[in-house]
């Protein structure tokens, strides 16, 4: 049998064992069917058109119609209510000190009515200085909208960037 040069570089085991039998058309269709089924395009998830219209674009009336009255988001400082409204607060106050700011949705995979995504944010702020994180987001979606969302941002990094010193409670308490 002809070796499948594609997955030569693979360690001596069962997966090399395994990649070697398997012609590479079969894998390359496995793969496409994985995608299909759980990476739908990107640019037609609500996760997607969250970060454009909410963010990049800055449209805060798109908050109105895709996050739900009831909706509960985790992950974030200072929202103490729920749905639109408190998210709203969120926004304005992240804007304000981030006016020119732009997510990058790198990933989404979908499955069962929840949405994850791994983002990359680039942001300057007020007074110019430009900041650069990641992140990555788990939405809970029915009938369209965000019913509850799980945000875990790098903000470690965009502090250290804006030059946040960093200190251990005990250096604090001394």
């Amino acid at each position: 049998m002809k070796k499948n040069l594609f997955f030569s570089n693979l360690q001596d085991g069962p997966c090399k064992e395994f990649c070697e039998r398997v012609p590479l058309f079969l894998y390359l269709q496995y793969l496409t069917i994985i995608k299909l089924f759980f990476m739908p395009n990107k640019n037609s998830s609500l996760t997607y058109r969250w970060m454009q219209q909410v963010w990049n674009e800055g449209r805060e009336d798109a908050i109105d119609e895709m996050l739900d009255e009831s909706a509960v988001v985790h992950g974030i400082e200072g929202i103490t209510e729920a749905g639109p409204k408190g998210f709203k607060i969120f926004h304005q106050g992240f804007k304000q000190q981030f006016p020119t700011i732009h997510v990058e949705v790198n990933d989404v995979f979908s499955e069962a009515g929840y949405e994850t995504s791994r983002c990359t944010v680039d942001g300057t702020t007020a007074n110019g200085q430009k900041v650069h994180f990641t992140g990555m987001t788990c939405v809970k979606v029915e009938n369209g909208k965000i019913m509850e969302a799980w945000n875990n941002f790098d903000f470690m990094a965009m502090y250290q960037q804006l030059g946040f010193k960093m200190t251990a409670a005990e250096e604090m308490i001394a």
